[in-house]
């Protein structure tokens, strides 16, 4: 995930891009992700890297709507709420 993001050229959060995209997918597979699996195996399906590179560019503008310095408004609770509010349907779940 952090390559993807690095390869994206986002301009810079990308602790803050990686770690709600992440957190929204889980969210999203209503945590049916063996987490575990992909940590043992380093490796996980294409439909998961698919997935995350289309939430990784809804997150970053996200995460930039805001009159709030970003690093601050995602600490805040309500960046988490209306990231929620987002709708994204995942393909293949």
């Amino acid at each position: 995930m952090q390559r993807m993001v690095r390869r994206n050229k986002f301009q810079g959060y990308h602790h803050n891009i990686v770690a709600y995209s992440l957190s929204w997918f889980f969210r999203l597979t209503d945590s049916r992700i063996d987490l575990e699996k992909i940590w043992q195996k380093q490796a996980a399906a294409a439909s998961i890297f698919d997935a995350l590179e289309t939430i990784s560019q809804i997150v970053n503008k996200h995460i930039r709507d805001t009159n709030l310095n970003v690093t601050e408004y995602c600490k805040k609770r309500e960046c988490w709420d209306k990231l929620l509010q987002k709708s994204y349907r995942l393909i293949d779940w």
